[in-house]
């Protein structure tokens, strides 16, 4: 669910963050930047109604925020999706490096093939996040021995 911000709003935080689209952005990214105090943006209306729309939302809102406070850009991407950009990213220019899914519980063997065929369909690594009382991310790859 993406929001709307003045025209000056959106495009500093797409130069300066890497947030949006230099029109809109994520209201995960707008309650990010809010909460920081570098958007002066009501954001909980549009928040509430996002949870409602998306059952991953607060789980999402944990991994994006774990993953900006240590460099990385996140983009959010539909059901327990996200894509994560290495460090030093250039609005424009890179591409993303990574697809993080949020993992509930226990993996089952179809799952992991269906994952690790999108991740290789997107050109991506994948990297499972769990969220306990900690965010835990762990790689995953398929190796074939010839």
């Amino acid at each position: 669910m993406h929001v709307t911000l003045p025209k000056e709003d959106a495009e500093r935080l797409y130069r300066r963050f890497g947030a949006g689209d230099g029109e809109r952005v994520h209201v995960i990214e707008l309650r990010y930047f809010a909460e920081r105090g570098i958007l002066d943006v009501p954001y909980e209306e549009a928040f509430e109604q996002f949870k409602r729309e998306d059952e991953f939302a607060e789980e999402k809102y944990a991994v994006f925020k774990f993953l900006r406070s240590r460099g990385y850009i996140t983009k959010v991407l539909e059901g327990p999706f996200l894509l994560g950009y290495r460090k030093g990213f250039r609005p424009g220019e890179d591409r993303s490096s990574y697809l993080i899914k949020i993992v509930r519980g226990v993996i089952d063997e179809d799952t992991l093939k269906q994952d690790v065929a999108k991740a290789v369909s997107m050109r991506k690594e994948l990297i499972y996040c769990f969220i306990n009382h900690e965010v835990r991310f762990f790689r995953v790859e398929s190796k074939r021995f010839p």
